[in-house]
């Protein structure tokens, strides 16, 4: 330890340094104070004018107040950052300066001496040019009037002070009380009121009040004190050497340490080794005024005096605003006439905070900054005083009163050389802004080490604070990331890389390629793949994906051209790992339907065209199964390929190597379950087959094949096996929405490529030809031969006609159908309705009205004689259709005209349907049906 640290031990070798440094800065005062005044003054009159008074002789007259006031507006106060008036609060009159005027010249003479003695009595060193004094309001306070304890704002820029210059007015009581940091000044007005001027100023932080006027008219010029100083203050340098001894014994016990560390600046303090010290100033100053040359009074000469000291062992010193507030459960409130200016409170909950802390320079190098009391030179600064400011919530529902007492001060903060890093670091743990300043301080402090025992390790632990908020700007992670870098730190770098949102710059690519090449891809491969995460949900999500995938190529690319660089082998983890994170990455989003195949063509026209294919193409091979997403694929990607949207190079592999294996798999339905509400308000569980493959797309895909000459045999087998498979209710959508729409497109596929039919494609149109002639169209079922007569309804009432209009005899599906009677009874239905063809039950409670109508048989052979003409009719209209392709006879050859004129599309000869019953009472009995021709002789011959 230092011998000029030996002068300063007591004789037990203890010395507590705070205590020290308390009394050492007490015992520098200034001569002035916080209140400064002076009565029975002289002065020439300053011609006070009013328009609509006119000019105002002095001593004020009772008439002559009474016609001010008329001109007079009520005064207001602030609370908070609202101007409000109650007079409850102030009781005052008030002119703005606009609305009078001061004549005589002298009076602004005799205003700088004012100033002057002002500036003196209050204790503030400056230059008589630095201050000057601007004119706010006139007051008059008449009989009664007052102003209750506050203090004032700071109503301009660098504004200290306010003067009061009271005019000769006589009136008794009014006495302004101020007090400050548990001392009270009384200054009294009236004694000289009758003849004579009287002056008072205060610091702008002082609490004041005016006492009632017990009579007479109180009234005074209001002026704000404003210091914009030049330069810092000289002040004496007395006890500067017992402060800079002081501070050299701390920075001695630092330097016994091994080292200081990082000490927490919110939690538990090293009273032995302290990170810092607050001295808590005597004056209060706004954030605006939160400045080394504005500060007050005995402020300045302490401050100037401690700054000397600090400079001397290049400790950092700063100015800083200090707020302590205290929460919990709120008493409930006194009677009104007792109740005191704050709620008592139980308190729960402290927090000490530095709310914005400035240098020399009066840059703000924090915000909202939190710090542990024990750092305050004076212990129990807070105790026993009145809060500045509260804020109260009453009773809600079963909650109770709570309420904030907000205490608050101005303070010196003093951090020893070896402690700066630390302060920076607490800093970076509690604010966001200026974060890239503070990394380059860092930086810049481990650079020139300044002998403080400073390391990489230490940056990189500034880093990893600032790495650990929720939100950063890209600047921060940038300057993070090259640190870890300069460091070699590879968890930072992982921290740093993890830390990216929003774009990666190519310079981003860079650093994590060169530490790839350096350390290798599971060093960082964690940090590395959380990149390249993209949600399913995201918005825009292919937008995303085609941006990550570029970011991946980029990055692979300059990995390699870094190895090759260096004569390095490039790790096949690494080329391995790059297709595997390409197909993560567009399993994301991709699935099997034929819009997504359409979009993942779209996303190939996005990508970077270097390696496209190998990239892919691990991808493609897990969508083998997914026939809809692959052919739709295929599709688009051939129409781009011939627009330069995609390297037709790349679509041309792609087919070659995956087709084969796509026509193997390929699949054209898939079973749907749906849930259909049943006439009793039920659901049921039904099943339908529906086409993964669009019809189109089926036809555009074998066109593909036979362009690039790949096999499709074994896509017509799937088509043909799928035709001769058809069972059941399905073959009527499968037929005219699925399979004879590709026959039609095989038929113009045949034309276009002006080459004959393959055996393959002979085969899928006569089996599908065929198993619609025979399976779906089938032989006109029999009919009784009065069914034409006998299933007509002449009635015309509302009922009968709904079974006409829903057509219950056409449908074999419907076998029965209730009808509510309403006034009919069943003998109506009994007459209308043939019982050989219609059965009626009575159903549901006796005199329900309700009749289940049924079908026998002989009305179910009718039934399924409609559909089998309805099926015909179809038949021979998609004939027709077929018939218009040239091709047609090529692919059926010797069968064309057997399925042409299939017996099944037409009525045999002296089938009961064919007999001609004439139309009884004007309504037609049968729709069309089919008519009967002469059948073509020969079999049909099927390959």
């Amino acid at each position: 330890m230092s011998s000029c640290s030996d002068e300063l031990l007591e004789d037990d070798g203890h010395l507590d340094l705070k205590e020290e440094l308390l009394f050492t800065l007490d015992t520098i005062q200034s001569p002035g104070s916080f209140l400064a005044g002076e009565a029975s003054l002289g002065l020439a009159l300053p011609g006070l004018d009013i328009p609509g008074v006119g000019n105002i002789r002095l001593p004020i007259s009772a008439d002559n107040a009474k016609a001010i006031i008329q001109c007079c507006d009520r005064s207001p106060y602030g609370k908070g950052s609202e101007t409000l008036v109650d007079e409850s609060v102030r009781k005052t009159w008030q002119l703005d300066p606009g609305q009078f005027s001061l004549q005589n010249p002298q009076w602004q003479q005799q205003m700088g001496i004012l100033v002057n003695d002002a500036v003196t009595g209050l204790g503030l060193t400056a230059q008589p040019a630095e201050v000057k004094a601007e004119l706010y309001k006139l007051l008059i306070y008449e009989e009664g009037a007052f102003f209750l304890p506050h203090q004032d704002s700071e109503k301009a820029d660098g504004m200290f002070a306010t003067l009061v210059v009271c005019l000769p007015s006589k009136h008794e009581g009014g006495d302004l009380i101020a007090s400050h940091r548990g001392t009270k000044i009384a200054w009294r007005s009236a004694p000289s009121s009758g003849f004579s001027f009287s002056w008072a100023a205060w610091y702008a932080d002082v609490i004041h009040e005016v006492k009632p006027v017990i009579s007479g008219y109180r009234v005074a010029l209001v002026y704000n004190l404003i210091h914009r100083p030049s330069l810092g203050a000289r002040m004496p340098i007395v006890q500067t050497d017992k402060l800079a001894l002081l501070l050299g014994f701390w920075a001695s016990r630092i330097d016994e340490e091994i080292h200081p560390g990082h000490p927490a600046w919110d939690r538990s303090v090293d009273d032995y080794c302290l990170p810092a010290v607050v001295y808590a100033l005597e004056h209060q100053y706004t954030c605006a005024e939160l400045s080394f040359d504005r500060l007050k009074g005995v402020d300045q000469a302490r401050f100037a005096q401690l700054q000397n000291a600090c400079q001397r062992l290049k400790f950092d010193i700063y100015l800083a605003n200090i707020e302590k507030t205290e929460s919990g459960a709120a008493e409930e409130p006194y009677d009104s006439r007792h109740r005191k200016p704050y709620h008592e409170i139980d308190v729960t909950e402290t927090k000490l905070e530095f709310l914005k802390v400035v240098d020399a320079l009066g840059t703000v190098v924090a915000e909202h900054l939190p710090f542990h009391e024990g750092l305050l030179i004076q212990d129990g600064f807070f105790v026993n005083r009145d809060p500045n400011d509260e804020e109260y919530q009453g009773f809600t529902g079963n909650a109770g009163a709570q309420a904030t007492h907000f205490y608050r001060a101005t303070g010196a903060i003093i951090v020893p050389k070896a402690f700066r890093f630390s302060f920076i670091l607490h800093r970076l743990k509690n604010s966001a802004d200026n974060g890239e300043k503070l990394l380059d301080e860092c930086r810049s402090l481990v650079s020139e080490r300044l002998d403080e025992g400073l390391t990489e390790r230490d940056l990189a632990q500034a880093c990893n604070l600032t790495l650990q908020k929720e939100w950063l700007p890209s600047g921060m992670i940038d300057k993070a990331m090259q640190i870890a870098i300069d460091v070699d730190d590879v968890a930072l770098f992982c921290q740093a890389v993890e830390s990216f949102h929003g774009n990666i710059s190519p310079s981003h690519i860079t650093n994590i390629a060169k530490v790839m090449a350096k350390h290798g891809l599971e060093a960082i491969r964690e940090a590395v793949e959380h990149v390249f995460q993209v949600q399913r949900r995201s918005p825009m999500v292919s937008n995303l994906i085609s941006e990550r995938y570029s970011w991946l190529a980029s990055l692979v690319r300059e990995y390699c051209a870094i190895c090759e660089e260096q004569g390095q082998e490039i790790s096949p983890d690494v080329l391995n790992w790059d297709i595997t994170t390409v197909s993560k990455l567009l399993s994301i989003h991709y699935r099997d339907t034929g819009r997504d195949g359409y979009r993942f063509a779209v996303l190939l026209t996005t990508l970077p065209r270097e390696k496209l294919f190998a990239r892919i193409h691990p991808f493609l091979e897990t969508k083998i199964e997914d026939s809809a997403f692959l052919a739709s694929f295929f599709v688009s990607a051939y129409d781009f390929s011939h627009t330069d949207y995609i390297d037709e190079s790349v679509v041309d592999a792609i087919i070659k190597v995956l087709f084969p294996q796509f026509a193997l798999a390929f699949h054209i339905e898939r079973e749907h379950t749906f849930y259909p509400i049943t006439s009793y308000g039920a659901y049921s569980r039904k099943h339908t087959l529906t086409f993964s493959v669009k019809p189109d797309t089926v036809v555009k895909v074998l066109r593909i094949g036979d362009i690039k000459g790949t096999n499709t045999t074994a896509l017509f087998d799937t088509l043909t096996e799928f035709a001769l498979e058809l069972r059941g209710n399905d073959m009527d959508r499968v037929f005219s929405d699925f399979l004879l729409p590709v026959a039609k497109g095989v038929c113009d596929n045949v034309i276009t490529s002006r080459s004959p039919s393959t055996t393959n494609q002979r085969r899928f149109f006569k089996h599908v030809l065929n198993k619609y002639m025979v399976d779906y169209v089938q032989s006109p079922p029999l009919v009784p031969p009065d069914y034409k007569v006998k299933t007509r309804i002449d009635c015309r009432c509302h009922i009968c006609s709904k079974l006409k209009l829903g057509n219950f005899i056409e449908d074999p599906a419907k076998k029965a159908t209730d009808v509510f009677m309403a006034n009919l009874d069943k003998k109506h239905f009994d007459r209308y309705l043939d019982n050989a063809y219609f059965t009626k039950t009575l159903i549901g409670p006796p005199r329900g009205n309700m009749l289940r109508i049924g079908k026998t048989d002989a009305l179910m052979a009718v039934s399924q004689f409609y559909a089998w003409n309805k099926r015909a009719v179809e038949a021979k209209a998609q004939l027709e259709q077929l018939k218009l392709y040239s091709s047609l006879k090529e692919l059926l050859g010797n069968s064309y005209y057997s399925l042409m004129n299939h017996p099944n599309l037409t009525l045999p000869d002296g089938h009961p349907a064919g007999i001609p019953v004439e139309a009884v009472g004007g309504y037609p009995v049968l729709g069309s049906v089919v008519p009967s021709k002469r059948r073509q002789s020969g079999d049909l011959h099927l390959t």
